[in-house]
């Protein structure tokens, strides 16, 4: 499972998985806009089954890749 979310993120924030940092905040690096984080919930939810309320889309939730894999691990299980 985290395989495929790291692809889906790696994908949606245009850099290579080696570069990538579990804990760099998303937004403030400007990894990722807000309509990206939009596709990207998307596409998880497509990929995983899921349903990501707006509720949810939250700096606690998005903030960071590994925030992002936290959460969508949270959702799956």
């Amino acid at each position: 499972m985290e395989e495929k979310l790291m692809k889906l993120i790696v994908k949606a924030m245009k850099i290579p998985e080696q570069e990538m940092d579990l804990d760099v905040d998303v937004f403030e690096s400007n990894m990722i806009s807000s309509l990206g984080l939009l596709e990207l919930t998307a596409q998880i939810e497509n990929e995983f089954h899921i349903t990501i309320f707006p509720e949810e889309l939250i700096h606690e939730n998005f903030g960071t890749v590994g925030s992002i894999i936290r959460f969508v691990k949270t959702k799956v299980n």
